[in-house]
């Protein structure tokens, strides 16, 4: 019989109450709660990333749009091995516990359109409620 392997690929990281995020609590206007999660990524190497899905949360604590290192056409000309050896001191996470680390302290101070997720927690605990009433 064929062996079946089973693996997690990414983690969902954030603030936001697993309750709202699943639309299960009265959230009314925040049916976006989303936009305020981190995806913690495993990649093919076996590194992990964390990122807000447009941007990668650097291993210095900032965040970048890295260029694809695998890109042959990428506009510096060097060769992909040394492009990806750079990306991954960058942006590699070595171990999902390292991931799921810079993930949890950075999580808090996700910020769109000017709002940080724990100024949108706040709201929608103030107009719901810890249960979400």
């Amino acid at each position: 019989m064929t062996e079946i392997y089973v693996a997690p690929l990414s983690y969902r990281v954030t603030i936001i109450p697993e309750a709202c995020l699943e639309g299960s609590c009265p959230a009314g206007p925040y049916n976006d709660l989303h936009h305020w999660t981190l995806e913690v990524q495993r990649m093919a190497r076996g590194d992990w990333r964390v990122t807000d899905r447009f941007q990668v949360l650097m291993r210095d604590g900032t965040w970048g749009y890295p260029s694809p290192p695998d890109n042959p056409d990428h506009p510096d000309g060097e060769p992909t091995e040394a492009r990806r050896r750079k990306w991954r001191a960058l942006y590699a996470y070595g171990s999902v516990d390292e991931a799921l680390e810079a993930a949890r302290e950075a999580a808090p101070g996700v910020t769109i359109n000017g709002l940080r997720a724990t100024e949108v927690l706040a709201r929608h605990l103030a107009r719901h409620g810890e249960n979400g009433t």
